[in-house]
């Protein structure tokens, strides 16, 4: 059909370009009918008669292009000349006398008609070939001038059929809705030359010598009834000498084509085979693939959580006891010694320096701890300021230790992780397909054989067939979705890691934002009494930026972090965090991040980059988050980080900085 229906377009456009030549002009159409020739390989002639009768077109034979004409374009003598390679005529090949035009019944049809068409299919002149021509009828005003056509030899349909693999023994055939053949797939010409005829005689399909198509034919008469009628794809059956065939009809319903019907036939025998071998295939490979990837998966979970484990016990164990260095290392030394993932090695042998750094600080602090006590009473007041600085110190210190050692167990897990995860995400598609492909087998036989035999009922409902068809694709799915979130777990956590972007590199920002939004997703979700937050983005066109991207991230989740609180806080009925992003002045990037909460009351608007100034319980908040974030902006990428009242009713944040940091 495709190529029917693309032989049909080529005809029809050459048809429409051709229109607005002169059709009184023959030496002019010539010219121009042989250089489209030239360009369209599959056309076999394009010619245009005038309303005297005489005749002007190209042909293409097997020595080449031809122009084909009546002398002064007026009915006589049919003159084909050879050309050269500039479409020059050379000498005269052969001539038909007593030619006019006017008595081709598609000059008839097309006259009458008033509009393009196809003709029916006819034998071409001199050659006893079957043809179709489009034409289109040429007018001055209201006067007819004459026909434009071009015509397809339906030899290069069948050519085209024949080249058509339908298994080992299908044969395809094309008919007229009064079952007149067009074209076939075998040997046998649609047509027989009639001894004295002018044209051959063209054969119905119920007189074709070959018996496929002669069966065919006859079951279509007999059981659809009129040809005319089928206006959808149609499957039936029939047999021939005791072998059953399967076959289907097609129309071709477009009104600017031919009104032809295609009839493909497959017989059982091929049917069959192919199906057998391809379910034993299907089956095997589908065994196989569960297998292996069941396997890999149990082995790669053991292989990697078994020092994961030992590694959350000694950090347990360095939270509990940070001075009691023996406890800690006797639970973490196995763990690095055992391990033959690098990252985790490196990240005990972190630990470990983690529990030394921070006994050391201890011992420290006990220590200035003691001589304090022996000037208490003598300098109260600057005792009371060193303590102070040594929290802060120290809580900088962990706070630092614990970020470094975070950052490297994070990358490392997310780097182990991510192999192995989508090694399992990969084959799962394919073990879905091949699953869903047996089942849809299954359902195939069931409607192809719906009474199958007693010991295939049996099998059935002994692995509860019914049960397995409705859970399998259910089970998958899950293991689809699972595997998708921990890939999207294991992007996040390298994106915020950032171990290998600590130093400036030119990033997309959009590209932060949506790993920052990606993590919360989670926390956009409905909860409770909240709908589902929206995320409105107006991104604008911006450049890669020069910066820390790692921290950056950071800032991003800090105040994205925020608005989520805010509207758990407020409630609206429909929460909403919009982010905007766009060039300002050139060089400065602009990203805002608001949201419809409650805002931020006046009197502490001041405060909000204070340290360890919160408003949230202190199970939510610590205080120091935007004010890191206001540190990240200002000192280490030299731009500015505000607040104001949002246009959707809460508060914006707007972060402003170069696109090149110095």
């Amino acid at each position: 059909l495709g190529y029917l229906q693309g032989s049909f377009l080529k005809v029809l456009f050459i048809n429409q370009l051709l229109g607005a030549l002169d059709i009184n002009d023959p030496n002019a159409l010539a010219a121009q009918f042989w250089r489209q020739q030239r360009i369209f390989t599959d056309v076999k002639y394009i010619y245009a008669p005038n309303a005297a009768g005489g005749f002007i077109g190209t042909g293409r034979e097997s020595h080449g292009l031809t122009i084909e004409a009546t002398p002064n374009y007026l009915p006589g003598d049919f003159e084909i000349y050879a050309t050269s390679d500039r479409g020059d005529r050379l000498e005269l090949l052969d001539a038909t006398p007593d030619y006019d035009a006017r008595r081709r019944d598609w000059y008839i049809q097309t006259r009458e008609a008033k509009k393009p068409g196809w003709s029916e299919v006819y034998s071409l002149f001199p050659q006893a070939d079957l043809a179709i021509s489009a034409t289109y009828p040429i007018y001055l005003g209201d006067d007819f001038q004459g026909v434009i056509a071009v015509d397809l030899v339906l030899a290069g349909i069948d050519q085209f059929l024949r080249q058509l693999k339908i298994l080992e023994n299908g044969r395809t055939f094309i008919i007229e809705p009064d079952g007149t053949l067009v074209a076939t797939s075998t040997d046998d010409n649609p047509f027989i030359e009639v001894d004295g005829a002018e044209e051959p005689e063209r054969l119905k399909g119920v007189d074709s010598p070959n018996p496929l198509i002669q069966q065919a034919s006859r079951y279509l008469q007999t059981q659809l009834g009129s040809l005319q009628e089928i206006d959808q794809p149609q499957q039936f059956q029939f047999e021939v000498n005791g072998e059953r065939y399967y076959a289907q009809i097609t129309p071709i319903t477009e009104p600017e084509y031919p009104n032809w019907l295609i009839v493909v036939m497959v017989p059982e025998s091929d049917f069959m085979a192919q199906i057998n071998e391809n379910t034993r295939n299907t089956i095997l490979l589908c065994l196989a693939a569960l297998g292996v990837a069941t396997l890999l998966g149990i082995a790669t979970a053991r292989w990697i959580t078994r020092p994961i484990l030992r590694l959350n016990q000694a950090s347990q164990a360095i939270a509990q006891h940070p001075q009691d260095n023996e406890s800690h290392s006797a639970i973490l030394k196995p763990s690095i010694d055992d391990s033959s993932i690098q990252e985790l090695a490196a990240l005990g042998n972190a630990f470990s320096q983690m529990a030394l750094q921070l006994q050391a600080s201890f011992s420290t602090l006990e220590e200035t701890n003691a001589s304090l006590e022996n000037r208490v009473e003598q300098r109260t007041k600057e005792l009371s300021g060193t303590l102070t600085t040594l929290k802060s110190t120290q809580l900088q210190l962990i706070q630092q230790e614990k970020l470094s050692s975070l950052g490297q167990m994070v990358a490392g897990i997310a780097h182990e992780i991510n192999n192995p995860i989508s090694f399992i995400y990969g084959n799962l598609t394919y073990v879905h397909r091949y699953a869903q492909d047996l089942l849809n087998l299954i359902d195939a036989y069931h409607q192809e054989y719906p009474q199958p035999s007693p010991k295939i009922n049996q099998i059935s409902e002994d692995i509860e067939l019914d049960f397995v068809a409705v859970d399998l694709p259910k089970i998958l799915d899950s293991m689809k979705v699972g595997a998708e979130r921990i890939r999207e777990i294991v992007l996040s956590l390298r994106n915020f890691s950032r171990v290998d972007q600590a130093e400036v590199k030119s990033v997309d920002i959009h590209e932060g934002l949506e790993s920052t939004l990606m993590i919360l997703q989670h926390n956009l979700k409905a909860n409770g009494d909240r709908p589902e937050i929206v995320i409105d983005k107006c991104y604008g066109a911006l450049p890669n930026v020069s910066c820390y991207p790692g921290q950056l991230n950071q800032v991003f989740m800090n105040i994205l972090s925020n608005a989520i609180d805010a509207l758990e806080e407020a409630l609206p009925k429909q929460p909403i965090i919009q982010i905007k992003t766009k060039v300002v002045e050139a060089d400065q990037i602009k990203i805002c991040i608001a949201d419809n909460g409650s805002g931020i009351p006046a009197k502490i608007q001041d405060r909000v980059f204070d340290p360890f100034f919160t408003t949230k319980d202190s199970t939510k908040g610590t205080g120091l988050g935007l004010l890191i974030s206001h540190q990240i902006v200002v000192e280490n990428h030299g731009g500015t980080l505000s607040h104001q009242p949002s246009a959707l009713g809460g508060t914006e944040f707007v972060i402003q900085i170069p696109r090149s940091v110095q």
